[in-house]
């Protein structure tokens, strides 16, 4: 009997124990976490707007590319017959260009993106106009004018285009050859002739009506 009391107390003990401990368990039960503050979403950055891709350069075809000359050719061969004339006209090849456009300008020639050859006769065999037209890359365009800056061309300019020109005496039955170089945006226009009328303007203006957002600054 004292065994089994002495038995009961400590249970009474170890139960009031766990009583208590409870309790002070339940005092220091630790709060929630506080929410973390809320963040402001921040806008992403602009994206940049990209330019758009510059329009190809168009060269026109040979019958549209300098109307003067073609207009003034067309008027010839009315007159004489077509059949009568022995020069090439229409597209052609460098020939022209090789023979009086002189080393620097040929080395050019060889970094053309794209080009056209075209020869109009003006009067019989012996007068005519020969025009290279050519889209250029800006380096090669750049040294090609310095190169021409240090030469004999007189330089000038007509509308938006940067001119320029020399004569140079066959000593043949060609007389006085004419080679004028004119250059607007990636444009590239060489005029070899002996004729006593002027294509630039109108090569010109056929440039620009077949590529009106050209640039002109060449300067």
């Amino acid at each position: 009997m004292a065994i089994s009391r002495i038995t009961s107390g400590r249970r009474a003990a170890l139960a009031l124990g766990f009583t208590v401990l409870a309790l002070l368990c339940g005092c220091t039960t630790p709060e929630p976490p506080l929410p973390p503050p809320s963040s402001v979403p921040t806008a992403p950055p602009p994206v940049p707007e990209r330019a758009p891709d510059p329009a190809p350069i168009t060269l026109p075809e040979c019958d549209r590319i300098n109307p003067a000359a073609e207009a003034e050719q067309r008027a010839f061969l009315e007159t004489y017959g077509a059949e009568n004339i022995t020069a090439r006209y229409g597209e052609t090849d460098r020939a022209m260009f090789a023979e009086f456009a002189g080393p620097t300008a040929e080395a050019a020639a060889e970094a053309a993106v794209q080009e056209r050859n075209c020869n109009w006769v003006i009067y019989l065999d012996t007068v005519y106009l020969y025009q290279f037209t050519a889209e250029l890359p800006s380096t090669a365009m750049m040294q090609l004018i310095e190169g021409l800056r240090g030469s004999d061309y007189t330089e000038s300019t007509r509308g938006p285009a940067t001119v320029f020109a020399y004569a140079y005496a066959t000593g043949d039955m060609r007389g006085t050859v004419g080679v004028t170089h004119l250059f607007i945006g990636e444009v590239w226009i060489v005029l070899i002739e002996n004729s006593a009328l002027n294509y630039e303007e109108s090569a010109v203006d056929a440039i620009l009506a077949a590529n009106p957002g050209i640039a002109g600054d060449n300067s």
